[in-house]
């Protein structure tokens, strides 16, 4: 599953759902994306376009009640772990 971010409102209800339909040994893969833009360099600030990107995505997301910070809340992993998953690996990735 993937870039799901704004088009969930239960993402537990999806983990679990993924759950119960993988045979015993399945897995799932999910990714999603920060809509939080950041520099190494300081060029990315409140003051940038990249900079207030996110808050509106964020605000927006709020407004039509799904989530745009799934990688900052950790929703994934809570959700992943709540379905009954075990071995879950986490690996974050810095883009550039």
């Amino acid at each position: 599953m993937r870039w799901l971010f704004g088009s969930i409102k239960d993402w537990d209800e999806l983990f679990r759902q993924a759950y119960r339909a993988l045979k015993p040994g399945g897995w799932i893969e999910s990714h999603e994306a920060s809509v939080y833009f950041h520099s190494d360099d300081g060029t990315v600030n409140d003051k940038t376009a990249m900079g207030q990107f996110g808050d509106f995505f964020s605000e927006g997301g709020k407004k039509i009640g799904r989530s745009m910070t799934v990688v900052e809340d950790g929703i994934q992993r809570k959700g992943i772990e709540a379905a009954g998953f075990v071995n879950i690996q986490e690996q974050n990735y810095k883009v550039g």
